[in-house]
């Protein structure tokens, strides 16, 4: 019918609200792209002259739009850093600890050399010195004569029975002088050999030491070149990574062409899914629905006659209950009396909803389960052997019961056969035919759904 709300509407709704995130999701992309793009031709100029600082490219390039400055840009982000590195770095260690060494040599050398020639100029001095007071003996007779005669005087050349200790001491000391002249005439031959070894000795090292340092400042060169030339290599990795995340950024024309293409085409859908589900329609139609069953439910009100039966009945769906319309004001199903005004119009309301279902086939199943309906006109002290006979009730209850399930027959053969109401009760309405034909059991004297020996 036109008046009915679509079965899939509330599948509609869910894609509505996909298609409405997606929707904003493009947009935001777009706003983005549309930003960076009115920005990104200088940002991409000034990512160029980085390049151009760090040696990227070799001339000044130009470039005045988007896609020429891409071209660019991506022919640059090919970059691989130079590889060169420094593999001297043992050797350079090796050759530091020799040239140490080397230097502790030639301070030893030099210490030696140093004390050898302070002793080779001693030695001298005192042979020079101790030939000059020789050279005065010799001129007097006493130097001579001072190793064999130590008991003569030495100036008159007699014998001395008690030599003064004077004396003995001027020959003790001559004798040593001649002997130290001697034994240093002897050494300094030997210790001029020394002092030329030790000369050759620092020259060897030395030589040595200036090849070192030489081959130590070529290593400490080429290192230097090595890490000038990493920290080049770092400065461009990251004008490279700056303009690869640059390119990534600002889509190609073909990517904002595709995205533009999206955009419209979500719009589209948003547009389309919303027509579906206008509100307003929505509404006008819910209306309707509410409308009819109104209709039915205050007809059927009438049938069954409960208390308030005259005026008009409807569903009210901001408070998911029945109402009654009175005509001082409406009344809601908490608020229309007893038991049996509650049990009539939850029937009344149950049956109108299914017809509506039915009619309309929509996903609900077919049939009502009503336990005990008319447990309120049976008063908890009946006779324990009552076996729900209809006809011992008073006439108004009995007249009531009868129209329950009169109003239950109504629905189910107007609805039949896609309509089942499934009824447990103690009443049995033995005088009317239609309601035995339609007895399936009879749970008394034992029988029960369950049986006893479960």
């Amino acid at each position: 019918m036109e008046s009915n709300i679509r079965e899939d509407e509330l599948a509609l709704e869910e894609q509505l609200a996909l298609a409405r995130r997606q929707l904003r999701q493009l947009e935001a992309e777009y706003r983005q792209d549309e930003l960076i793009r009115g920005i990104g031709i200088g940002k991409a100029q000034a990512l160029l002259q980085e390049a151009l600082a760090v040696g990227l490219v070799e001339h000044r390039l130009v470039a005045d739009t988007m896609p020429e400055l891409r071209v660019l840009m991506e022919e640059i982000v090919q970059w691989t850093p130079e590889q060169r590195g420094f593999v001297g770095s043992d050797q350079l260690s090796q050759l530091q600890d020799e040239f140490s060494v080397l230097v502790e040599e030639r301070a030893r050398l030099t210490e030696n050399l140093r004390a050898a020639r302070t002793l080779a100029g001693e030695t001298k001095g005192f042979s020079d010195e101790a030939k000059i007071q020789a050279e005065r003996l010799e001129s007097i007779g006493l130097f001579e004569q001072v190793e064999g005669n130590l008991h003569s005087c030495p100036t008159c050349d007699q014998r001395l029975e008690n030599p003064t200790p004077t004396v003995d001491s001027i020959r003790v000391a001559l004798s040593q002088l001649s002997h130290s002249l001697s034994s240093a005439e002897r050494e300094r031959p030997r210790l001029r050999e020394y002092i030329e070894q030790l000369s050759q000795q620092l020259v060897s090292v030395s030589e040595r030491l200036n090849e070192k340092e030489q081959t130590i400042n070529t290593l400490i060169s080429q290192q230097q070149i090595a890490q000038r030339i990493r920290d080049l290599n770092s400065r461009r990795a990251k004008v490279v990574g700056r303009m690869s995340l640059y390119l990534e950024s600002v889509l190609p024309e073909t990517g904002h062409n595709e995205l533009v293409a999206k955009l419209e085409e979500a719009q589209r859908r948003v547009e389309l899914l919303a027509a579906q589900l206008d509100p307003e329609e929505k509404e006008r139609r819910l209306a309707s629905i509410l409308n009819r069953l109104g209709e039915r439910m205050s007809e059927w009100a009438r049938f069954m006659r409960p208390e308030f039966s005259a005026s008009p009945v409807r569903l009210d769906l901001s408070l998911a209950t029945v109402v009654v319309d009175m005509p001082s004001r409406p009344e809601p199903l908490n608020r229309l009396g007893s038991g049996e005004n509650w049990i009539g119009y939850h029937l009344i309301a149950h049956l109108a909803l299914h017809r509506h279902f039915r009619q309309d086939r929509r996903p609900v199943p077919g049939f009502l389960f009503l336990d005990q309906p008319t447990q309120v006109y049976f008063p908890p002290d009946l006779d324990p052997e009552f076996q729900g006979n209809v006809d011992e009730l008073e006439d108004d209850d009995r007249q009531k019961v009868t129209r329950m399930f009169e109003l239950i027959f109504l629905a189910v053969e107007e609805l039949a056969p896609d309509f089942q109401v499934i009824v447990t009760d103690h009443a049995d309405l033995l005088s009317n035919e239609q309601f035995q034909n339609a007895v399936v059991e009879r749970w008394r004297g034992g029988a029960a759904l369950i049986p006893e020996d479960w």
